[in-house]
């Protein structure tokens, strides 16, 4: 279904959004091409808590089962925490290799990925956002190390190193996001590519629990995403025909055909 501006030809691009669960969201899809995803961020906040990735793939799939039901050219809009939740980087205890790894999943997953201001520079507030969304909706931090911003008799801390800091660190955040933005740019079957399942590493796979793992594939492209979301590393082979990796988060050593992930790391390898 196209969608027209009144009085204009060219296509606009829609979305809904309805904070719940995707079994409440999928029916929304009868009527609108693209809907905010946050079951997405809900089972991705589960699993990097639980240090259990098994599960991921599985879940995210379903939910695009749900809404292909309802639309076959949905759009999932994917993304993490927005302003009307607890900051990704609350969530996840200030955890910065948790936070990198989000950023990463969000932009390795199928969908057209959301990222809220702040996300990039895992922006959290001092406070909880049950004191008043205040907390939660603070200006970018641009250049100054101590950023702080009035809203009305709030006051809102970014709690964060700012821009002009994390452009200077390769392994900012700040980075990662940029790193893995300039991947979808350059592989088509991150940027418009199909999400399957493992064979051997899904959610039967008890052994390699804190492993997530799925292929992206956009025609003769195809490539094995693989995040060990535990708390230590994970030896994993890989008996795919690989071509090269093409992106590396963390910790990650290779011995012949087996790739070893440290905690909260991620791989990418393009297949032959």
């Amino acid at each position: 279904m196209a969608y027209k501006a009144d009085g204009h030809a060219d296509d606009i691009y829609m979305i809904g959004e309805t904070l719940a669960e995707y079994g409440e969201v999928a029916p929304y899809y009868a009527g609108l091409p693209a809907m905010f995803e946050f079951s997405f961020w809900y089972r991705l906040d589960w699993a990097l808590n639980n240090n259990t990735g098994r599960h991921f793939a599985k879940d995210i799939l379903s939910y695009q089962s749900s809404y292909a039901n309802q639309r076959k050219d949905y759009i999932e809009a994917t993304k993490l925490s927005n302003h009307d939740e607890q900051r990704t980087s609350f969530v996840l205890g200030s955890n910065v290799a948790k936070c990198k790894q989000a950023g990463a999943v969000l932009l390795t997953a199928q969908g057209h990925p959301y990222i809220y201001a702040g996300e990039e520079l895992a922006m959290n507030p001092k406070t909880n956002k049950d004191k008043g969304d205040e907390y939660v909706r603070g200006g970018l931090p641009w250049g100054t190390t101590e950023y702080v911003s009035k809203v009305g008799d709030k006051t809102v801390n970014a709690n964060t190193d700012d821009v002009s800091v994390q452009e200077k660190s390769e392994t900012s955040i700040l980075n990662v996001y940029r790193n893995f933005t300039k991947l979808r740019n350059t592989y088509p079957a991150l940027a418009a590519g199909s999400m399957s399942k493992h064979d051997i590493y899904n959610e039967n796979n008890e052994k390699f629990n804190s492993l997530s793992a799925w292929y992206m594939t956009k025609d003769s492209q195809k490539i094995l995403v693989l995040h060990n979301m535990g708390s230590s590393s994970l030896e994993v082979p890989v008996s795919d025909s690989v071509d090269k990796p093409i992106a590396v988060l963390g910790s990650v050593d290779q011995k012949d055909n087996t790739y070893r992930l440290g905690a909260n790391s991620s791989l990418l390898l393009l297949l032959k």
